[in-house]
């Protein structure tokens, strides 16, 4: 502590505030000192300047107690941060950053990243499902209230999405049969068009288990026989 509050300029002696944040067990008293300075690098333009300020950020979420960074309201400045630095960057090393600095704050991110998820492309979109992986395992029940966001997202982005819309139905299967018939129809569509069955396999045998759905996988068998499998043999 007494060597970061030696430090005449913080901002211009990043890497060593960086450094004693990372080595320092709890921040509760420095917390005066280290907020405005990750907070101004993240405001930078340079890309090595913002991970700097994240990784200030996530030193101080990871080793400050959440009741006292409430308490000074640094909590309220540090979730606005990350969801500037979400919605306004292009750059994937910021974006993977500010979603770990993301599930280290004990906050509901769901809905600011489901907006998020309009205006991301290729490996931010992908860095994101990766997020909400983590958040619904997370929720678990609470995913209901994002639930048909979270199908609709998944149906968007078949292809990168199979193992979110897999947990999503597992997490949320009792309401789930309301969306099977158009799930199905997409993952067929997908299939239709030289999809990978291996990857589609976990979301068709849960899809399966809706005994409203025997009818149009036995439809879809006549273009796709391998789907076959999915329906019950008759006793």
């Amino acid at each position: 502590m007494q060597q970061l509050k030696q430090i005449k300029n913080v901002e211009l002696e990043y890497d060593t505030v960086l450094e004693v944040a990372q080595n320092t067990l709890e921040l509760d008293d420095l917390c005066y000192l280290l907020m405005p300075l990750g907070l101004k690098l993240t405001d930078n333009h340079q890309t090595y300047l913002k991970l700097k300020g994240i990784e200030i950020l996530h030193c101080i979420v990871n080793k400050t107690p959440h009741s006292l960074l409430r308490h000074k309201g640094y909590m309220d400045l540090i979730q606005d941060q990350v969801k500037n630095l979400l919605t306004w960057t292009s750059d994937i090393q910021i974006f993977q950053s500010s979603l770990k600095l993301l599930l280290a704050l004990p906050c509901d991110f769901m809905s600011e990243l489901l907006r998020i998820s309009v205006y991301c492309q290729d490996q931010s979109l992908q860095e994101l499902f990766q997020t909400f992986l983590v958040l619904v395992k997370r929720m678990e029940s609470e995913t209901f209230k994002y639930m048909e966001s979270l199908v609709g997202l998944c149906l968007d982005h078949l292809e990168q999405s199979f193992a979110l819309l897999q947990l999503v139905l597992e997490t949320c299967w009792p309401a789930i049969p309301n969306y099977s018939q158009e799930i199905l129809s997409v993952v067929g569509e997908y299939l239709i068009y030289n999809g990978d069955l291996a990857k589609a396999d976990p979301v068709l045998k849960l899809i399966a288990t809706d005994k409203e759905r025997i009818s149009d996988f036995k439809l879809l068998s006549e273009l796709l026989p391998s789907l076959h499998r999915y329906i019950p043999t008759e006793e």
